[in-house]
């Protein structure tokens, strides 16, 4: 099956296909859930708390299915804290996040480590007010292990001084950026693609971004697909 496809100057990318129309512009975020989740924390209500005092505690996601290539991530956190056991509302969630790759056989893992702030966002009319919610933004590179089809995430207090924290599978959601899956340099693979369906460039299938150019009102492209 093939499939011929024009990128207009306005920047929409239209798969025209018999009984199919899909439009997409730049920017746009594609979702990922984890596809697994463990922890070592101490479970309460469906939440795996971090808090014991030599730090071996962790919260792990994996992620699978994600188009390879460079560009952001934004992970999507929504966390529990609190200073001690049954301790105060109103704390924010601090934590080390790990982002990568845990390898393959012997091949280890490699991972970028950053320490992340969710602000609590409880209401007044909260019960427990424990509740952290913000977005961690991180760069896909190969020296992180980000750049291909499975990333896992990693959750670690920092000091035993520091806020309890509690997690679970649903904590952290993955968006990757629409710009991900090709570094193409500015530009659409082929450099440039045919000026009619007829002439339409081969590329395979992917996410690309970039700019037509000031002489180029519209480009064609011919993805091939299994029916």
């Amino acid at each position: 099956m093939r499939l011929r496809t024009r990128v207009t100057f306005a920047g929409f990318l239209l798969i025209l296909f018999t009984g199919v129309i899909s439009v997409g512009t730049f920017g746009a975020w594609e979702e990922f859930q984890a596809s697994s989740f463990n922890s070592t924390g101490d479970q309460i209500q469906g939440w795996y708390w971090l808090r014991d005092q030599y730090l071996t505690d962790r919260a792990e996601w994996r992620f699978r299915g994600l188009p390879e290539g460079e560009g952001d991530l934004q992970l999507e956190v929504h966390a529990l804290a609190t200073d001690r056991v049954s301790g105060r509302s109103g704390v924010d969630a601090r934590f080390r996040l790990l982002v990568g790759s845990p390898g393959q056989g012997t091949m280890g893992g490699v991972f970028c480590p950053q320490k992340v702030t969710i602000q609590n966002i409880s209401s007044p009319g909260d019960p427990d007010g424990y509740n952290c919610r913000g977005t961690v933004t991180v760069q896909r590179t190969s020296q992180c292990g980000t750049t291909g089809s499975e990333i896992f995430v990693m959750a670690e207090r920092i000091s035993s001084a520091g806020p309890h924290v509690a997690f679970n599978r649903g904590s952290v959601t993955m968006k990757v950026s629409a710009g991900t899956g090709f570094d193409t340099g500015g530009q659409f693979p082929g450099s440039s693609g045919g000026e009619d369906i007829d002439t339409a460039q081969p590329v395979n299938a992917g996410t690309f971004i970039g700019s037509l150019g000031e002489d180029r009102r519209e480009s064609w492209y011919e993805v091939s697909l299994t029916a």
